[in-house]
Parts: C-alpha cells; structure tokens; sequence
C-alpha cells in the first residue's frame, strides 16, 4: 500500500511539473503574443503588454508656441542645447561617482549639489544651473559629456519646458497628457485630424488659458527602459520619436509683462529666506503690468496641477487698513492730524492690543493701531467701506478679461481672461452672516473688519494692484501678465490693451497724495523701520493677520507687507506674505522686500549707464 501511495505522489508531481513546463513553453516561445486568458474569453499580447510596463517616455520638445518675457527672452519654447537627468539609485551614482564629478565640472557644479540632485528627483527633468537658471550647454561642453559616456544622463535638444527648476513655473503652468480635455477643447479640430488627442495640453497658468493659441502637434519623444521599480535600466539604447500631426494650425508665441530677471531675483529672495509657504507679486506702476509672481511651495503632482499662491485670497490683516485710510480721508471722516486716544480697548471688543496712548490718525495708520482705525472703520460704515473697497479692486477678480479675436484660434464674440476664473478667487469683505450681525448693530464686527480681520479675504494680486491704483487716480487697473500674441514672424495677432476694473473711480487728490505721505510714515517712523536701509526711498503697509487656532491651541499668522519704490518717481508696487507662520514679528518679508527692491534699482541703475554709453558712442 505505502509503495502504490508513493508512485501516485510521484506521478502526481510529474504531471504537474510537465504541465508547468508545457506553459511556460507556451507563454515563452509558442506563442507569447497571443496567450489565452480563460477567465476573459480573450487572447493577450505579453511580449507587447511587457514593452509597455517597461517603457516609458518623456516630451523633451512639446512642438507648443514660445512664451517669452516683456524683453523677448525665452520662458519656455525656445528649443535648446539642454542635459536630460534621470533619477539615479545610490548604486548607480557610485558606480559613476568619478564621471559625475568630471561631469559637474563641465557644468561647473559642485559635485555635492549635482549628486543630491540626481539622487532626489523622482522622474527624468532638464537640468539647471546651479544658480537655478536655464542651463544650455556649448559645443564643447557637450563634446566633454559625450566622451564621459554616463548612464542616466542624454544631451538633448528640448524646448526647456521640463526644467527641474523652471522660472515662474506656477504663473506658466502645467501640461499633461489628457486626451479627454483636448477632446472637450477642440472638437471640431480632433475630428478632422488637425490636433491630436494625444498631444500635450495646459492645464493650469498660461499654459492653460493661453492653450488654444500654444498649442503644438510636432512632440518630439525619448522613449526609455525601466526596470520593476521605474528606474531607467542601463545599457539600453534610448530611441526618439516624433508624434507628428498634419495641419495648418501653426503654434503661435505669447510675449509676457514678466520681467525674466526679476522674477528670478523674486524666487531667489524668496529661496534664500527659506520661504515654505508664501507670495510675491511686482507690478509696474505706469502699466499695472505683473513683472514677477512667485509662489511656494513649488511642488506638483501629476493629478494636482500646480494653484498660484497670487491669486488665491487670504487673510490680510492690517493692510485692509489701507482701505479704510483711503474711505475716511476721501470722504472727510478724519484728516491725517485729527486726534485720537488709544488706551488698547476698542468697545471691550478688542482689548489686547498695544497701548499707543494720543496719536494722529497719520501716526495710527504707521503704528498700526488697531484701536484707531477700528473706530474709524465703525464710524466710515459697512456699505461705504465695501463700497471703497471694490473700488480699489477687492472682492472680486481682477486679472484682464475681454474680447479677443485671432482668426482660426479663437473667436471674437468668446469672452477670453489671461488666468482662468476658477483659478482667481475674488475675496471678500463681509460674509453675508457678517452683513446680518452688522445690520442688527453688531459694531464690533464692523470694527475687526476695519483691522482687517472678521471675514475680509484679498489675494497678493489684489494687495499689490490696490497700491497701484494709487498712482492712476485711485482707479485700480485690470493687471496684465500677457501684452501680445504673435505669430512665428513676429507679426502682432492680438494685441491686450490697458484697461481698468469695472466700476473703478478717482479718488481726490489730496487723499491719494496723504496716502503716499502715510506710507512712507510707515517706512520712516512705524512699522517697516527696517527698510529705511534701502537704496531707493520706499513706503510700505504692514500687516499681521491672525489665523485660525491650530489644534493644539496655538495661532499661526500670515505677514504681510506691501508698498511702493522710489518715493520720489515709483516705479514698482510690491506685496509680500509670508503665510502660516509661527513668529508675529517674523522679520523675513521685510528683508525680501527690500532684497528685490535693492536689485530693481541696481538694474535701473544699470539701464541707464547704458543708455548713456550707447548715447555717447
């Protein structure tokens, strides 16, 4: 019996093992490309299903319109000499430590900054500089990185819009692969052949709003091997292809209002004061034009395209007051020398806040008093102070909307806006539960609306575009980040003209030029003394807006500052929040604020040693 038993287990394994290795005959070399699934009724290509697992791919040239600065520089478009990262395990890089540091070298990297790059990035980017500009490599260059043969590093020709670190990349936007939304977006032209669904398509910033005239259908793409856990495998010729599509549709280029050095000189200021969350935005006062908007942090996901901090509204504390300064000079409720008394109680409402004793109204807007511009808030009403404060650009969206026509790419009777609406939020001045407390005679809801506090939300845009208006007779204009679209000559297709927001009005005179004289209070004798260290002469508003208590008690505040440069001849408007921060008095808006406007008139200063050179030749 146990002999019978023993041969039956014997056959038994037999069996299987026979059928084991009929199988994988089958699935290896009879017919890998067309394997029987049994459980679905259907036949799988494995040999095909495997290069897709396998293979991945990266756009190295969208074929999209150029977008380039207020100068005619390069955004992204302009196609380049560039150098292709791939992400690199720890045993590749030692593998290759010798030929990185010839590598870094060339680039003239630090060795250590080249390898934690390489080490951290999680997909395949265009490298930059160490300073974090555009990095195109020379001939030479090139020729040295060739004969250094590494792994997991190409020299590419790409149009740079896959830098790792990519100038105003949030303001620029975001592309992606969505054949869904190119369908929704140009349903005629996929129908007909002229945009493939397969092509690149914005969807967030300029990239997004301005797609229908960037738009490309020649990609240029870098086909890769990786192994089971996405990391490039060695010793695999990489291929590149072209996904071309037939049309008449030529990408056009877009010339921005930015400014390329300044925004960099922004994202610097911003990066060596280690900003973790927070905006900037530089407008050109004559213009209302955006020359820089930066905001953090910078990271992205494939399905969470990237929000610009500039247009999302946060609390802003004590620069509403500016608002409020603005309603009671214009409407003769105070006069900058009328007399106050601030015992640090406003109606038992307020009454933790600093004691500045009897002051002016003038000495209380550059203190900051809470006390004095709470009263005066009270005294001004809610339907003026809403009123003053749409006048000025707030509540509402701001960026520039209008008509637009370019023939084949967008039609004129369409209402076209250079940042989507969904994208700008409009802010507030009182929730509709705040308008019902303040009707029944809740003052003291009125009052820490005038601080800047209760409900009001303003995004960086509209603080910077509120100090702005100052110099355009109180009427606040509808900011630009976009002048013209052109074609491939040069040719202008579009041109976006200057206009101001919807019911924008002058302020007098003399309320905007005591504006001016407060501000510069501000800078001289109150709340921003720091800057009086400045190259140019500058004023400013201040603002510490509290949050909501955090879980365990405590109140995070966003710090703000906005303000103007030189005092003499403005040319720039600035605003700057530093947002979810621990310290009150935390001093790093002040110093980034001053850091861009010392570069801005080092760089005017520049432009006219030029001028006067060229004008002397």
């Amino acid at each position: 019996m146990s002999r019978w038993r023993t041969w039956l287990v014997t056959f038994a394994f037999v069996l299987f093992f026979a059928c084991l290795i009929m199988r994988l005959y089958v699935i290896q070399i009879s017919s890998p490309r067309s394997l029987s699934v049994f459980t679905h009724n259907q036949t799988v290509d494995l040999v095909e299903r495997a290069h897709q697992t396998q293979t991945k791919e990266v756009i190295i040239d969208s074929g999209r319109g150029k977008i380039l600065d207020r100068n005619g520089e390069a955004l992204a478009g302009e196609l380049d000499t560039h150098l292709l990262i791939f992400p690199h395990t720890q045993e590749q890089i030692n593998v290759q430590r010798e030929k990185i540091r010839q590598l870094a070298a060339t680039l003239s990297y630090s060795e250590e900054k080249l390898i934690q790059i390489l080490s951290t990035v999680k997909k395949p980017y265009i490298l930059s500089s160490e300073e974090e500009k555009e990095l195109v490599l020379s001939s030479e260059q090139v020729l040295e990185i060739e004969k250094l043969a590494l792994s997991g590093i190409e020299v590419v020709q790409s149009d740079h819009r896959l830098a790792y670190h990519q100038i105003g990349k949030h303001i620029l936007g975001q592309l992606r692969h969505y054949p869904a939304l190119v369908t929704k977006l140009y349903p005629e032209e996929v129908k007909q052949g002229q945009i493939s669904i397969d092509s690149l398509v914005g969807v967030s910033g300029l990239e997004y709003t301005f797609d229908s005239f960037l738009h490309g259908s020649n990609e240029n793409i870098l086909h890769y091997t990786t192994d089971a856990n996405g990391t490039r495998m060695n010793g695999i010729q990489i291929k590149v292809s072209q996904n071309v599509t037939h049309t008449n549709r030529e990408p056009l280029t877009i010339k921005t209002t930015l400014d390329k050095d300044i925004q960099f000189r922004v994202e610097e200021a911003m990066r060596n004061e280690k900003v973790l969350k927070g905006v900037a935005v530089v407008q050109e006062i004559k213009s209302g034009n955006i020359v820089a908007i930066a905001s953090y942090p910078t990271e992205q996901t494939i399905d969470t395209p990237l929000r610009h901090g500039a247009l999302t509204d946060e609390i802003p504390g004590s620069i509403f007051k500016m608002v409020v300064a603005a309603a009671a000079l214009n409407e003769g409720v105070v006069k900058p020398d009328t007399k106050f008394r601030c015992d640090g109680n406003l109606d038992g409402a307020l009454n933790k806040h600093e004691h500045h004793g009897d002051l002016t109204f003038k000495t209380a807007f550059a203190k900051s008093c809470n006390v004095v511009l709470g009263t005066v808030a009270k005294q001004i009403g809610a339907e003026k102070l809403e009123a003053y404060a749409k006048r000025f650009g707030l509540a509402q969206p701001i960026m520039w909307q209008g008509q637009v026509k370019v023939a084949g790419y967008w039609a004129e009777n369409e209402d076209f806006s250079q940042i989507e609406r969904s994208q700008e939020e409009p802010g507030i001045i009182f929730s509709e539960t705040g308008k019902e407390n303040i009707e029944r005679g809740d003052q003291n809801s009125l009052a820490r609306t005038g601080i800047g506090q209760q409900d009001v939300q303003m995004t960086p845009l509209q603080a910077s575009n509120m100090v702005t208006a100052l110099f355009h007779q109180g009427k606040a204009p509808q900011p630009r980040l976009v002048t013209e679209i052109l074609d491939e000559e040069g040719k202008v297709r579009f041109a976006f003209k200057p206009q101001n927001i919807s019911g924008a009005k002058v302020l007098k005179a003399d309320t905007i030029s005591n504006l001016k004289k407060m501000m510069r209070m501000v800078v001289t004798d109150g709340t921003a003394t720091p800057l009086r260290s400045a190259t140019w002469s500058l004023a400013g508003k201040t603002g510490t807006a509290q949050r909501e208590k955090e879980a365990d008690g405590t109140r995070h505040v966003n710090r703000w500052i906005i303000g103007y440069g030189p005092t003499q001849a403005p040319q720039y408007a600035m605003s700057i929040v530093l947002l979810d921060v621990e310290d009150a008095n935390d001093p790093r808006g002040l110093r980034i604020f001053q850091s861009v406007f010392d570069r801005l008139a080092e760089l005017e200063k520049k432009n006219k040693e030029n001028k006067s050179a060229t004008k002397n030749k």
